[in-house]
Parts: C-alpha cells; structure tokens; sequence
C-alpha cells in the first residue's frame, strides 16, 4: 500500500531524514536509497508517496519513495537545480564585463578629445608628393620632395651623415 506524505528533518550531508504521513505525527525513518529517482535529492518538505517496510527491530522504514509534485521553486532548492542557475549568473556577469571592455576599446579608437594637440611645421606633405619607389638624391627634383621622402618613405639613401637634411650637396645647401 502507497502512503502519501512529506519530507521532514532531511539531513543531506548524511543522507537521510524522516517522512510524516498525511493525518499522522509519527515520522518513518527514510533512507537516499529508497528513493526511486535519484536525479535530484530531496529536500524538506517536498511531498512524497512511499511504502512502508518494517525492519526485524519493528522499526518502520520508508521504501520506494517518489516525488509526488515538484513545484520550479523547490526544483531550485535542489543541488542539482542551482548548478544550472549559478551558471547562467556567471555567464551574464562574463557578458557584462565583455561589453563593458568593448565599450572602453570603442570609446579609446574614437574619441581623441583628451589627447594633446600637437603641431609639426615641418612636416609637409604636398598632394604632388608620393612614395613610388625612387630612394636616391639623382631621382629627386627638388629639397622639398628630397625632405618628403626622407622623412615618410623606406628605404630612402638620401642623407649621407644622418643630419636630417638630405641631398645636401645638390637640392639642399
């Protein structure tokens, strides 16, 4: 015969606790393997349906015990339960701390407000200047495309004794 009742005194750590029959005060010992579904541990004061066994003692004893209603709070009550739950928490805090840096890196590339104005007079760069490959003071026409590709493209042998100035002895003297 299936008796209905609830879970009382539960002891997890130990493994086992106590169940109350509905319309009765007197608790039947009931053990963690004596339940049926062992996905979830149980809790106090789930409600239960069991048999009831009697030891050599005289002692009752509930078996084959089964969740009657598990209602989503009480599913949360479990350690099972909370496994899933702290996992989404963790991953909504790596969310936020992800946008939150991705913002700085956003704010960092765009906004150059904060940075100090800085002038260079010498640094020309007229639109008829480009680097196209020549790097010797014979293929220039002039100091100033000398000074254009000295300062802004590689490879360029234009200063001798690395003054700064360059083609000193023909476009720059």
């Amino acid at each position: 015969m299936r008796y209905q009742g609830r879970i009382s005194n539960w002891k997890d750590d130990k493994g086992y606790g106590f169940v109350v029959q509905n319309g009765a005060s007197e608790p039947v010992f009931a053990h963690i393997k004596s339940f049926s579904n062992r996905q979830r541990r149980p809790v106090g004061d789930e409600i239960v349906s069991y048999e009831i066994a009697t030891e050599a003692n005289g002692r009752k004893r509930a078996e084959n015990i089964e969740f009657v209603s598990t209602s989503s709070t009480e599913a949360w009550k479990t350690k099972g339960g909370t496994f899933p739950m702290k996992k989404l928490i963790v991953l909504i805090l790596i969310g936020i701390a992800g946008w939150q840096v991705y913002g700085k890196y956003q704010n960092r590339n765009t906004d150059n407000s904060n940075l100090p104005e800085t002038k260079d007079e010498n640094i020309t760069t007229p639109a008829n200047f480009s680097c196209d490959g020549r790097t010797h003071c014979s293929q220039m026409t002039s100091c100033e495309e000398a000074t254009f590709f000295l300062k802004n493209c590689p490879g360029v042998e234009m200063d001798g004794n690395h003054d700064g100035e360059p083609c000193e002895q023909q476009w720059c003297n």
